[in-house]
């Protein structure tokens, strides 16, 4: 398997802590409370995209397919925690908005 290096100039690491002040302000406003018809769920959907690409990150990381700086491991743990726990967003948001 080809191992893969992200680019410098840390885009990435800007980009992660960019989702993780979103995903942190997301989880503080109580939006999932709210009744589906008073959420956006365009916004929903790319939050779920978002958090399947962390995911597949970590794995290709793990599989020593992808090499990341330290900074940028130590962010996708932590965005990780918002997707890992039990009723996180992302398996909340795949429930809910799923066809019937």
């Amino acid at each position: 398997m080809r191992r893969q290096a992200m680019p410098d100039g840390g885009l990435l690491e800007r980009l992660l802590t960019a989702a993780l002040t979103g995903i942190q302000y997301y989880a503080r406003g109580g939006e999932l409370q709210k009744p589906a018809r008073y959420r956006l769920a365009f916004r929903e959907l790319g939050l779920a995209i978002g958090m399947h690409a962390d995911q597949r990150m970590w794995q290709k990381a793990g599989q020593d397919r992808l090499t990341l700086s330290a900074e940028a491991r130590a962010l996708l743990e932590v965005l990780l925690r918002y997707s890992n726990r039990s009723g996180s967003f992302v398996t909340r948001l795949s429930m809910e908005w799923k066809p019937s």
